[in-house]
């Protein structure tokens, strides 16, 4: 079993959705929640078919715009803190 960790996708299930599409995993009925959709496409796939997943989401505007905010935090930040 791999160790490494990786972010699949953060942000609203709308987005989840769309963006597990974009990869051929089509979101699930009604009677399945999408995190657990999400679990289960990367149990069940290959580790090559997670790599996509995991680049397809660092190249996301979802994933820029986290970028984004994570480096405004940090930069309010460090002005707080001098």
């Amino acid at each position: 079993m791999v160790n490494d960790s990786a972010i699949l996708h953060a942000g609203p299930k709308d987005m989840a959705a769309q963006h597990f599409a974009t990869a051929g995993y089509f979101a699930p009925g009604r009677d399945i929640s999408m995190a657990d959709h999400m679990l289960d496409v990367v149990i069940r796939s290959e580790g090559a078919e997670v790599s996509e997943l995991v680049d397809l989401y660092t190249d996301s505007q979802v994933a820029a715009a986290d970028r984004a905010l994570m480096h405004d935090l940090a930069s309010s930040s460090n002005s707080v803190s001098k």
